[in-house]
């Protein structure tokens, strides 16, 4: 009885101690209005320097295309003097630069769009798991003051409360830890969207998880091999060869030989070719680990669901004084980190599922994964 008067006297201690929510807690000062999604999107496409880089190409390409154009006074059809072959050839060439200029442009402001959907899911993702560190920091505080005063009544080892003190520890390091992650996915979101390096916009968008809709694979890689810039490239590179093919002047000396264009023409189809297969491929593993990560969610969600039932049971006991509040917030820590779980792997799929639908944005995904590991490894991660 005696125990238990001393861990209801801790719990009414640490109720008023406790530390507030994570995204508060990460500082003050700096917040700005709420932010949608939706808003960030825009912003980061606003901002974005490559895009406006990619549409000055489009404008300078078109101005090469057009100038070659000028200079040619018909179109050759099949063999014919060198210099007319060359100058149609470059302005074949310019016209697909001109072309590709704009699917980059498109292809930029595609990954613009994904970049901001991950930097924003990161913050939501690296404030929940500070909250979670806060409340494990919370309980480990609670254990130390309980290895404390069952020591000092004779209910504890020195070696209970060395251990309750090293978990604090851990706890308050790992709380540390995290709150500099939500502090580095806010820096990255702000310098993604042109807000300032110490702004704290409030999120207040959550993206749901979504299964994917049925898939003809066929009917997939056709749409893909036709929307990709990078087998539109290389189909490209093809047909020019072809061309230089048919316009070869044979009269002219100092070329390369007829035979070595033959094999130019021959290895840019190879090189077509393989851009689709590859392409193709990389269309049929997306879409098998977008599948096993599906298969991995249901699986968490069947543990959250028990998490959830075992911290319902925990409660009615704790109310009949059947367990300790220790065992209560074990579970809680156990249910949330199941939650936290199922929001980061549901975000991890809305990305890949960006990828799957416009894969071209792959390495923009690429490139914020490898920035927040990068920051993960400066905090000591």
């Amino acid at each position: 009885m005696h125990k238990r008067v001393i861990i209801i006297m801790l719990a009414i201690f640490l109720a008023f101690s406790s530390i507030a929510p994570a995204i508060a807690d990460a500082g003050s000062g700096n917040e700005t209005p709420g932010l949608t999604l939706e808003q960030a999107v825009n912003m980061a496409l606003t901002h974005s320097k490559a895009i406006r880089q990619a549409a000055f190409d489009v404008n300078r390409s078109e101005e090469v295309r057009d100038e070659l154009a000028k200079q040619l006074s018909y179109i050759p059809r099949g063999m014919t003097d060198y210099g007319t072959g060359q100058l149609y050839t470059g302005l074949v060439t310019s016209d697909m630069y001109y072309r590709m200029a704009q699917k980059n442009l498109t292809m930029e402001e595609d990954k613009v769009v994904l970049a901001a959907y991950k930097a924003y899911t990161d913050v939501i993702k690296a404030g929940e798991e500070l909250e979670y560190a806060q409340k494990s920091f919370n309980q480990a505080a609670w254990l130390q003051n309980v290895a404390y005063l069952s020591l000092q009544q004779g209910m504890a080892s020195e070696y209970d409360k060395t251990a309750a003190e090293v978990q604090y520890k851990a706890a308050q390091n790992n709380l540390e830890t995290t709150r500099q992650s939500l502090d580095n996915a806010l820096l990255t979101l702000n310098q993604l969207i042109g807000l300032e390096p110490a702004s704290r916009p409030i999120l207040l968008d959550k993206p749901e998880y979504r299964a994917l809709e049925p898939v003809i694979m066929s009917e997939k890689i056709a749409k893909t091999l036709n929307a990709s810039p990078s087998v539109w490239m290389a189909e490209q590179a093809a047909k020019i060869a072809e061309i230089q093919l048919d316009l070869y002047d044979f009269t002219y000396p100092g070329q390369d030989p007829y035979e070595a264009k033959e094999v130019d023409a021959n290895k840019a189809k190879l090189s077509a070719q393989d851009a689709k297969e590859q392409m193709s491929q990389f269309i049929r593993t997306l879409y098998n680990n977008l599948l096993i990560m599906e298969q991995n969610y249901a699986a968490l969600q069947e543990a959250e669901r028990l998490a959830r039932e075992d911290l319902r049971i925990k409660q009615l006991k704790y109310e009949l004084g059947m367990i300790t509040k220790t065992e209560v917030q074990a579970a809680e820590l156990s249910l949330q980190a199941k939650q936290n779980s199922l929001d980061a792997l549901a975000f991890q799929h809305g990305a890949w599922k960006m990828v799957f639908d416009k894969p071209w944005t792959y390495s923009a995904l690429m490139q914020s994964s490898a920035a927040g590991g990068t920051a993960q490894q400066q905090n000591g991660m």
